[in-house]
């Protein structure tokens, strides 16, 4: 649960966030023009952005549970009619980029 958990760093979980924003831009500029769509990405890319020691797995559900809650992700299931289940969270880039999917 959210409740049991304290940051003690702000600059910790905004580097988080940081991380996967960076991410997603790169992606969407390295494959654009392809099926990918902007500000999507796979489980797996963020497991393996957040890596120990600063983003070890046991906080990973953590993690997704705050930025969830802020309205930072959101499920794709919840945003966009898919059926590929690899793709998991959508990152909230900027409102060009959600407006154009």
């Amino acid at each position: 649960k959210l409740q049991d958990w304290v940051v003690l760093d702000p600059q910790w979980l905004h580097d988080c966030v940081s991380l996967l924003f960076t991410a997603a831009r790169q992606l969407d500029n390295e494959k654009s023009g392809t099926e990918r769509r902007p500000g999507v990405l796979k489980q797996s890319d963020i497991e393996s952005l957040w890596k120990s020691p600063n983003y070890p797995a046991e906080l990973h559900s953590f993690l997704l549970q705050i930025l969830q809650k802020f309205d930072i992700i959101a499920p794709l299931e919840y945003v966009l009619p898919i059926t590929a289940k690899k793709i998991m969270l959508m990152v909230a880039l900027d409102a060009e980029n959600m407006a154009s999917t």
